[in-house]
């Protein structure tokens, strides 16, 4: 290895002691000062520079101290240690400049301005902001924590709890994302405050449509509070009730977003009063509460009574007293339009009767009474029953009515009929001029049975079971022909049937098409909402029809062998156990499905839980495809011989 050329510096005239050299590394390309015996700096090919180091890995490279800048008496200091790294400066302000401005200021109080020179904060942020999803935005708060509900950037809010110093979150604001659908950045803004002893938590939330919650993430409305006991407290700085009023307004918009007519709930002066001001117009006080005695006023501002009601023409709400009981009564301006409302003395029959009087035509006439016997009458003064409903002749209108106008499913309209028993019957009667129950609906509670009486007799009945039994009270003995006459549909499937008909005369089941009929179909059957066949008629016949369309089916081949199947199809006479006097051809159902499965239904000697036989049936049409492949095998041999034959006879 060649020596480096090397530049001596000595202290003493002789030279003979050096101090300190400058020399030249050709293996490394590198040029160094020394100092002492010790390398001071070291500058290699590439142009870095290192101080303390002989490998500099960057232009300028310090190691073992820190780095000062110097001008006109101000120090600007580099350092860094085994545990910090900081830049620090003898003189105050501190700034970071770009593009020749600073961006970044540190005062001599430690507040920090960005944009600004002179913050008067310990944070201050100025600027014209950037657009950032539609909004002038001076500072971003990012999370880059993996997308899900309730993931978004925060800023927390923290002091001193104890005496020595010690630091505690006490607040936060907290930006998340509504929901985990990816794409979908509907937000909302959560503030947070803390107990003690316990960790932050949500106290109000904005959501993505504007809606607040107090104590409630999910708002349905503009604002919704949510507590155990919540209290919405408008207060005033006065102290008592004459010094200022405390005012909730319920207000419409007027046109350009101005506002239009609103409603004050306002407390004045030991009132609280409700005012209405139309847009453009002047208050009116509607109603007052005086909260010394609790008297209301309606259309009057200083109620003598409990309820006190005002027009400002003519009084048209009266409450007071006569001879007979006590009565409140509305007048029309003339006095002869209205109603009363009366509590009447009198006999031990009608003491103490309310009733509501009709005063529209100037005379008066009962509208609606409850008698002192507990009986009520509506448009008439001598109820008869409990409840007594007369309606005057005319045109046909409802006499009743039982009418819930909500339009949601838990917005029902119901009747209720009871008694106190178990054992008695509950009726609606139908009545006309021949007969007071021409037609009944009748429960017996006894056999929990709902019957219905037409022409005065029973017509139909709904069991205790949820059988429905028309022109037969039982349907007993209608599976096996000896029940009386009438239909049953059965809720259970008694005896394997869940609706049976049964009569002696006619058909037991007549279908008809109505002239000019689009439909063909007369039945159709369906598994599982998917129809499996019809019974279709037309002017002439009556067709019964299997599915059998090419795109139900799949795994299709041609029918072969069928001969040979067909050969062992045995064929049988015999008569029904039944039916002893009559003999026809036919197939026992066990045989033929050894050969044909699909045609029988059931299990050989199968039988139900109690023993009793489960009998097998034969549908004789899914013959037809094997007798139609055999048939077409014996042609084609047929065909086969002829031809044989043909050719030897030529």
């Amino acid at each position: 290895m060649a020596h480096p050329p090397v530049l001596n510096f000595a202290n003493d005239t002789g030279g003979t002691t050096r101090t300190g050299d400058v020399f030249f590394d050709a293996d490394t390309n590198t040029i160094g000062f020394r100092n002492g015996g010790s390398n001071v700096l070291h500058a290699d090919n590439s142009g870095n520079v290192g101080i303390g180091t002989s490998s500099p890995s960057q232009k300028l490279h310090v190691n073992g101290g820190q780095l000062q800048v110097t001008n006109g008496g101000t120090d600007v200091y580099l350092n860094t240690t085994a545990t910090n790294s900081y830049v620090y400066t003898t003189s105050t302000p501190f700034d970071i400049y770009t593009a020749g401005s600073s961006r970044v200021r540190v005062g001599s109080t430690g507040n920090v301005g960005i944009g600004t020179t002179s913050p008067e904060t310990t944070l201050e942020v100025k600027s014209t902001g950037s657009s950032i999803a539609g909004l002038n935005t001076h500072i971003l708060v990012s999370d880059e924590t993996a997308m899900a509900a309730n993931v978004g950037g925060g800023v927390l809010f923290e002091g001193n709890y104890t005496t020595g110093g010690d630091d505690a979150v006490f607040a936060g604001i907290k930006s998340l994302k509504e929901n985990g659908t990816s794409g979908n950045y509907a937000g909302a803004l959560a503030f947070y405050s803390r107990a003690n002893g316990s960790l932050p938590a949500e106290r109000m939330r904005i959501d993505s449509s504007g809606n607040v919650g107090i104590g409630t993430s999910t708002p349905d409305t503009i604002l919704e509070i949510v507590s155990s006991n919540p209290i919405l407290t408008l207060r005033d700085t006065g102290s008592g009730f004459n010094n200022g009023d405390a005012t909730l307004r319920l207000a419409e918009s007027g046109p350009s977003d101005t506002l239009g007519g609103y409603f004050d709930v306002r407390l004045d002066a030991s009132m609280l009063k409700f005012d209405f001001t139309p847009e453009g117009g002047s208050v009116s006080t509607y109603m007052a509460i005086n909260s010394s005695d609790g008297n209301v006023g309606i259309g009057e501002t200083s109620p003598a009574g409990k309820l006190e009601v005002q027009n400002t023409s003519v009084n048209y709400a009266i409450l007071g007293t006569s001879n007979n009981g006590h009565y409140f009564e509305s007048q029309s301006d003339d006095n002869t339009d209205g109603f009363e409302i009366y509590q009447q003395h009198g006999s031990t029959t009608t003491r103490n009767s309310f009733i509501v009087n009709d005063n529209r035509t100037g005379s008066k006439s009962a509208a609606f009474l409850v008698r002192g016997d507990g009986n009520v009458g509506i448009n008439t003064s001598s109820p008869s029953f409990p409840l007594d409903i007369k309606k005057d002749g005319g045109a046909a209108t409802l006499t009743a009515r039982i009418y819930n106008e909500g339009t949601n499913a838990a917005d029902d309209a119901a009747l209720r009929i009871r008694i106190a028993g178990t054992t008695g019957s509950s009726t609606i009667f139908f009545g006309d001029g021949d007969s007071a129950t021409v037609g009944r609906l009748f429960y017996d509670h006894n056999n929990d049975a709902m019957i219905t009486y037409v022409n005065g007799s029973e017509v139909m009945r709904i069991s205790s079971i949820g059988n429905l039994l028309v022109g037969t009270t039982t349907g007993t003995g209608q599976y096996n022909g000896t029940g009386s006459n009438g239909m049953a549909v059965n809720s259970a499937g008694q005896a394997g049937q869940y609706v049976t008909i049964q009569n002696e005369t006619d058909s037991n089941l007549y279908l008809s098409k109505k002239t000019g009929y689009t439909d063909s179909r007369a039945i159709n059957f369906a598994v599982a909402g998917s129809s499996v066949g019809t019974v279709t008629v037309s002017a002439s016949a009556t067709a019964y029809n299997t599915s059998s369309d090419y795109r139900l089916k799949e795994n299709v081949v041609d029918l072969t062998g069928a001969t040979s199947r067909l050969k062992q199809l045995e064929p049988k006479r015999f008569n029904f156990i039944a039916d002893p006097d009559t003999t026809v051809d036919g197939f026992l159902a066990h045989e033929a499905q050894a050969v044909v499965p699909e045609a029988v239904t059931g299990t050989h000697n199968e039988v139900d839980d109690n023993g009793n036989a489960v009998m097998q049936g034969i549908d004789q049409s899914k013959l037809v495809p094997l007798l139609t492949a055999a048939l077409q095998e014996a042609i084609a041999k047929i065909e086969a011989l002829e031809a044989r034959v043909t050719a030897l006879e030529s």
